[in-house]
């Protein structure tokens, strides 16, 4: 079977690797998806096209692993979208038998339309969830509602299968319950081996310069409104009333970063809060070693899974989340992890100061956690996405 992905940023090798890669092509949970999702295709035996953009304004054209991957130049920059007007015309030049979307970020979801339509291909669409118009430029906010009202229904209507995270996320969603009935939940999947740290915590913590003795609450994923770390802040007062050694670490960068540390010295919590900014991913491994709680209260609607569980939990860490409806696909409250009520500080707090204030809990709950990723593996996930293949082909 010959498949074609379009997704617009697609990481190169080295993203995972190299900081000046990462800063001039940053990649998130759903580029991470679609290239474990592609790698493990082509190991499935499959020929395996990728159409996404380049890092310069440039094209380029590289084999990695069996996977052909067509970079066309960037025109335009608009947040963390690429645009590359080349992709339209140039994807044309390759012949696949299925399209496989991953909606996500523009200008892919307009090429696979254009690709699709002109070579009469069947279009498979992850939907990795609403784009989040709460913050950006006008230019940005501006887009995402034209991308809302014209662009995501003509999508997925023209979809054969659509595919979510979780069976949780799709009443929430502002689309998907129009077209539930051809729906199929799909979660990521995780290579577990990347984040069971070969290195001691003690030996992360030195490599990071973190304190040996002190409890580390991590936070991994952008600084944005509906990811609430500004909740995590809010809580520390109370942590470290009870908890004088615990230490907040957010990993990752965004747009609320300049409020964080605000709101922080506002609450004369500073030296208990350390802002890392966006790292590359074996770093980011590091820094779950380094921790002893994951942490993720997230209240936002355009919340669909959080790949970022699945790491931590590859790690041995305890997690942390809300209430919110989507984590329930993974996190098992008094199992794997705890749940405090949505947006409820002291709640957050409380539940954060029962796992500091126990380490047989979270050596429980971490080993807990650990176990509950075996169905997660990239062979699984990507065994199911090809009986979705054969399905939108018939």
């Amino acid at each position: 079977m010959k498949i074609g992905y379009f997704i617009t940023p697609f990481p190169y090798p080295e993203s995972f690797t190299d900081p000046e890669v990462y800063r001039c092509y940053p990649v998130g949970g759903a580029e991470v998806w679609a290239y474990h999702l592609a790698h493990q295709m082509a190991k499935l035996g499959h020929d395996i096209v990728v159409f996404t953009t380049s890092v310069d304004s440039k094209n380029h054209f590289s084999e990695e692993d069996g996977i052909k991957v067509y970079r066309y130049g960037i025109n335009l920059k608009i947040d963390k979208a690429f645009f590359s007007f080349g992709m339209f015309p140039r994807s044309l030049q390759q012949d696949v038998d299925i399209v496989h979307l991953h909606y996500a970020l523009p200008p892919a979801e307009l090429a696979s339309l254009f690709y699709t339509q002109m070579k009469r291909k069947p279009l498979v669409v992850t939907y990795h969830g609403d784009a989040n118009p709460s913050y950006g430029n006008l230019i940005r906010k501006a887009g995402l509602s034209l991308l809302d009202r014209f662009i995501v229904p003509t999508i997925l209507s023209r979809a054969r299968v659509i595919t979510c995270n979780s069976v949780h996320y799709i009443p929430i969603s502002r689309f998907l319950p129009k077209y539930r009935e051809k729906i199929i939940a799909i979660p990521p999947g995780i290579n577990a081996d990347e984040y069971r740290m070969h290195y001691s915590k003690e030996e992360c913590r030195n490599k990071l310069s973190l304190h040996k003795d002190e409890k580390i609450i991590l936070f991994v994923g952008a600084l944005i409104n509906y990811k609430s770390p500004d909740l995590l802040i809010k809580a520390m007062p109370t942590i470290i009333e009870k908890n004088p050694d615990a230490r907040l670490v957010f990993v990752g960068d965004g747009p609320l970063r300049g409020d964080l540390e605000r709101l922080a010295n506002d609450l004369r919590v500073n030296h208990a809060i350390k802002l890392v900014g966006a790292v590359p991913y074996d770093t980011t491994a590091s820094y779950y070693g380094a921790a002893d709680i994951f942490a993720l209260p997230s209240t936002g609607r355009t919340e669909s899974f959080g790949i970022v569980l699945l790491e931590a939990a590859a790690a041995g860490l305890p997690i942390v989340v809300s209430s919110l409806e989507t984590f329930r696909a993974f996190i098992k409250d008094g199992y794997n992890g705890l749940v405090a009520k949505l947006g409820d500080i002291d709640s957050l707090a409380e539940t954060i100061n029962r796992l500091l204030s126990d380490a047989a809990l979270r050596q429980e709950m971490g080993e807990n956690a650990r176990a509950s990723i075996r169905d997660y593996s990239w062979e699984n996930i990507a065994k199911k996405v090809e009986k979705i293949y054969e399905m939108a082909l018939r």
